[in-house]
């Protein structure tokens, strides 16, 4: 879909998809946290500010409306009582949900709220490539990051989940097995961190991928602070970790790109019946 650029269809009046929900919260959540951060010269995130404004229905409300007119409403000015069903359920879990992030950063507070919604990390990929000029392929890596924050000179990595929980991986090889379902939200945090490391903006700063789970922020626990692998928090992403998962997303980089190696539809049934191109590629018809 990135490549061909293709969209899903989105029928506006009778859904909201989780693409969509994802979208309204991540900026509903900019909206919240960027207020508090610019109340203090150095982007410092208080106890006592998450406290207060946890607490500010209004407010809360003023800020996920605000996402709603951006990004649903194409900015028009449109109201709540406005709202179909389904928008109503899902502003009202939204301010939930934001209400609970708040709660859960509580844990973590005080913390420098550093940037969000930042596209600004590329980097390209040299892989060998047998049709390329001097045998090598340059690849053009990037994405948007959700968040980073800061703390005790720890920059977390931060990518925000509105779904299930993912059980944490043990090693570098769960996110690259294609014979079972990966721990593909583990795989997507390590690849903005290392777009991060790779940025060099926050020079040998010890960088950290971090999953923050909206759903289970009801019942916060200082667990969640730092990702895990084989249960051990990563608070450092440099070294053997970051240069394990660096030479796995290369080898398959290459992969793609090889011409020798023909595409393969995956063979999880589960993927595809979630897909929302599967009446393109026809693989169950």
């Amino acid at each position: 879909m990135y490549v061909a650029g293709i969209k899903a269809r989105r029928d506006e009046a009778a859904d909201i998809d989780p693409a969509i929900f994802g979208t309204l919260f991540h900026l509903s959540a900019e909206l919240a946290y960027n207020s508090m951060a610019e109340k203090s010269h150095d982007r410092i995130i208080t106890e006592e500010m998450l406290d207060n404004l946890s607490k500010d229905e209004r407010q809360i409300e003023l800020f996920v409306r605000q996402a709603f007119n951006g990004e649903l409403f194409n900015g028009k000015e449109t109201l709540p009582s406005d709202y179909n069903g389904i928008q109503s359920i899902n502003f009202e879990v939204i301010c939930r949900y934001l209400r609970q992030i708040m709660v859960m950063d509580k844990l973590y507070a005080p913390f420098m709220y550093v940037e969000s919604e930042s596209d600004e990390f590329e980097h390209l990929i040299s892989i060998p490539h047998p049709e390329s000029a001097n045998g090598n392929l340059q690849v053009r890596i990037s994405g948007r990051i959700d968040r980073i924050d800061c703390k005790n000179g720890i920059y977390r990595i931060a990518d925000y989940k509105t779904g299930h929980v993912e059980k944490n991986p043990n090693t570098i090889d769960d996110l690259f097995d294609n014979s079972k379902e990966r721990r593909r939200y583990a795989l997507q945090t390590f690849y903005y961190a290392t777009l991060v490391h790779y940025s060099g903006k926050y020079g040998s700063k010890r960088l950290a991928p971090v999953l923050l789970y909206i759903r289970s922020s009801a019942k916060p626990s200082a667990e969640g602070i730092y990702m895990k692998m084989a249960n051990e928090p990563i608070t450092d992403f440099s070294g053997g970790l970051m240069n394990g998962y660096i030479a796995h997303l290369r080898d398959t980089i290459s992969s793609i790109f090889n011409p020798e190696i023909p595409f393969a539809q995956t063979g999880l049934p589960d993927t595809c019946s979630k897909c929302d191109f599967k009446e393109i590629c026809h693989k169950h018809l």
